[in-house]
């Protein structure tokens, strides 16, 4: 990381959502204090400090019950509802490093430290852009909704397809929390080849399981042949014993299926 800076700013914590730079986010404000917050921030300069909450029980966060890295967000619009909550939608700005906070104006205010670190160009990072953006076009829907801008741009690429709505919490968090750029795609590009190790899995499994139906099918078929007809004793133990094997064979394909689920 080349430069950081530190600075003040009205403080919000948020339950189980993760603002990535670059990226538009609604969410409702209930809480009392958030609410002040935002009004704080929207009295300055619309400049507020979004942090996750360790869990989402707490009401008043302690700061053991927050995460150390969050976002500086601008706010873009906010709308009071008629039950008293706040509907805002933000962008986000930078990451940010919680150094600390306090809440003696009724709200928290947070002293936050930004960094910057640069990506160096080279053959490993566009092997890496590459690769998150192949991954990401075969991602199901929404995956691959997002709109490929930037790409020459590691870091927004990766905060891009890191706030995809089929990312955990958790993972989101993971990668709010990864500063320098490179390494972050690279996290993005082990979390995508990952999923599509476990799509082309399920994939195989799911044909073998046709074709194990099939199978079932054309032997169900050739018993009730051989049972309507004259010739039923060896040729009829046979076959049934052939569909015992496929029906187990199907089984054990369902729990491999069942074990290897995204």
């Amino acid at each position: 990381m080349e430069e950081s800076e530190t600075r003040s700013l009205p403080m919000m914590a948020i339950r189980e959502t993760v603002v990535f730079p670059g990226t538009m986010t609604p969410f409702v404000v209930g809480r009392a204090a958030s609410v002040r917050a935002l009004e704080a921030a929207i009295a300055g300069d619309k400049k507020l400090f979004l942090v996750a909450q360790r869990g989402g029980s707490a009401d008043q966060p302690k700061p053991d019950e927050i995460f150390e890295v969050g976002t500086v967000v601008n706010i873009v619009q906010s709308l009071k509802l008629p039950d008293g909550n706040v509907k805002v939608l933000v962008e986000g700005v930078e990451r940010a490093t919680l150094v600390s906070f306090s809440d003696e104006e009724g709200f928290f205010r947070a002293t936050v430290r930004t960094s910057t670190c640069p990506a160096e160009s080279g053959p490993r990072l566009d092997a890496l852009i590459g690769r998150v953006v192949a991954w990401s076009r075969m991602q199901p829907e929404p995956a691959n909704s997002w709109h490929a801008t930037g790409l020459e741009d590691p870091g927004k690429l990766a905060d891009t397809v890191g706030a995809d709505p089929l990312r955990s919490f958790a993972e989101k968090q993971e990668l709010l929390e990864i500063f320098d750029p490179v390494k972050r795609l690279a996290r993005v590009a082990e979390i995508l080849g990952s999923r599509h190790a476990d799509v082309l899995i399920s994939t195989a499994v799911l044909t073998r399981w046709v074709e194990s139906c099939s199978a079932m099918n054309r032997l169900g078929t050739l018993l009730h042949e051989e049972i309507e007809g004259r010739n039923r004793s060896q040729r009829t133990h046979d076959l049934a014993e052939r569909a015992r094997r496929v029906a187990r064979h199907l089984a054990d394909e369902l729990a491999a299926y069942g074990g290897k689920k995204p």
